[in-house]
């Protein structure tokens, strides 16, 4: 571990964690809320976790990202109604002697869409991927009750298929379709892209064609390295608006802070430390 266990603070666990915003980003949020303060590192490899989880617990709360999201639950002694629907932590909350779970991956989600003007619950939705994010998007769309559309590579159709089923088992009428990357049919109020494609630094990638972009009312990528990938510029060009996925990390990053302290922030602070972020992302992590 990278600081004295003895101190209590704030951290990420993780491994590996070379190329973490996190410490950026929660230091600037903790400006902002006039508590600054040092937001640490803890990259544990996976042989140290159960003698490392214990030793968090006893600080003031700290975050998780992969690969912990999961291994980190046992440790705890009550998830909240997101983290528990999603069997996914990202965040602790030390309170009354109890250690209590988090999920605010799925708010920075929700925030991220609405920066766009969109709603989950306003029409058909084209998520790209069938992954770990992708059961909690896809799960958000249909408890919005809104149709819809799976597209992956030929080698994650079984997958698909998966997550298909999982997501039926929690609403049975949602109307769910399974495609081929370069098959979606028809419109959609807003295109999600939950794959790695387009990520630095291959910058040159873009999951789906200009035909299928034109689909979408709306874009937005969770892909937050580079700031626009190539997904979200050619959305903008085609006068489409269009997101990446840094407001998210912000966002999640922030609602951890209402966790721990009560702390809200306003759509124009986090707009603020997220083009901060981008500007120390672009300066640290793209050399």
């Amino acid at each position: 571990m990278t600081t004295n266990s003895q101190i209590p603070g704030h951290g990420l666990l993780g491994h590996p964690l070379g190329h973490s915003m996190s410490p950026f980003i929660h230091q600037a949020l903790f400006e902002l809320s006039g508590r600054p303060q040092p937001y640490d590192l803890y990259d544990v490899p996976p042989e140290n976790l159960e003698t490392e989880v214990p030793k968090l617990l006893t600080r003031a709360g700290f975050n998780i990202t992969i690969p912990y999201k999961v291994a980190v639950i046992p440790f705890l002694t009550q998830l909240s109604e997101k983290a528990e629907l999603y069997q996914s932590v990202n965040t602790v909350e030390i309170k009354d002697g109890g250690y209590i779970g988090h999920n605010t991956d799925v708010d920075g989600f929700l925030h991220g869409i609405r920066s766009l003007g969109a709603e989950l619950s306003q029409g058909p939705v084209l998520m790209l991927g069938s992954g770990g994010v992708a059961n909690m998007i896809a799960t958000e769309v249909i408890l919005a009750g809104s149709p819809l559309t799976i597209a992956v590579r030929k080698e994650d159709v079984e997958q698909a298929a998966a997550l298909k089923q999982r997501l039926l088992t929690i609403c049975p009428d949602a109307e769910i379709q399974n495609c081929l990357l370069d098959e979606p049919n028809g419109s959609y109020r807003l295109l999600i892209n939950a794959t790695p494609v387009g990520m630095y630094p291959h910058v040159d990638g873009c999951p789906v064609t200009p035909e299928v972009i034109q689909k979408a009312e709306a874009v937005f990528d969770l892909v937050y390295n580079p700031y626009e990938t190539k997904l979200v510029q050619t959305a903008l060009s085609l006068g489409i608006p269009a997101k990446g996925g840094l407001s998210m990390l912000v966002w999640q990053a922030a609602v951890a802070h209402e966790i721990w302290y009560g702390d809200h922030f306003i759509d124009q602070q986090i707009h603020q430390v997220t083009l901060k972020a981008k500007e120390y992302m672009e300066a640290h992590f793209q050399a």
